[in-house]
């Protein structure tokens, strides 16, 4: 029963704390300032790194840190290119990748992406630019494959689908 409960939270994606075996909500303070589509990846120290993010139609290049021990967000380095609707991806030794996203728009209302990709090191709290996608793209899908190499596929250039 234990295990079903366990996988209708995680389907489900509800949040919960586990104190002395009772399901609850606890409060563990707020991020640096308000944003949307902000992604959040576990690294394997068991922080939670939170990447991009948008507020008031401006791309953020602030990324924060979660350390459940102390259950307070830092800041850590920025990103290079400033970015929302981007996918990330924990990489086998534990950096974190960034791919694409939206940075930004025109005076004709399409949606600027960057092709950019960085590298986050947990152990510097630093992102190094990592090459470029084929395709300037946002709203992407990213997957870790068993050989290391990272397969991103699909998303929107400009404002049209693209099947890259």
């Amino acid at each position: 029963m234990k295990t079903i409960f366990k996988l209708l939270f995680a389907v489900s994606m509800v949040a919960i704390s586990l104190n002395a075996g009772a399901q609850t909500w606890q409060y563990t303070g707020a991020l640096s300032s308000q944003k949307r589509f902000v992604i959040f990846t576990t690294l394997d120290n068991g922080k939670v790194l939170a990447s991009g993010g948008m507020a008031n139609d401006i791309p953020h290049a602030e990324c924060e840190l979660y350390d459940p021990a102390t259950a307070s967000w830092s800041l850590t380095g920025p990103l290079s290119v400033a970015r929302y609707l981007h996918s990330v991806v924990t990489l086998m030794d534990g950096r974190v990748a960034i791919f694409g996203g939206q940075c930004g728009g025109s005076l004709d209302g399409i949606p600027v992406q960057t092709d950019v990709i960085e590298i986050y090191d947990p152990s510097t709290g630093l992102w190094t630019p990592s090459g470029h996608l084929q395709v300037a793209r946002q709203h992407q899908s990213a997957s870790l494959l068993p050989d290391g190499r990272v397969l991103v596929a699909g998303g929107l250039s400009d404002v049209s689908p693209i099947a890259s």
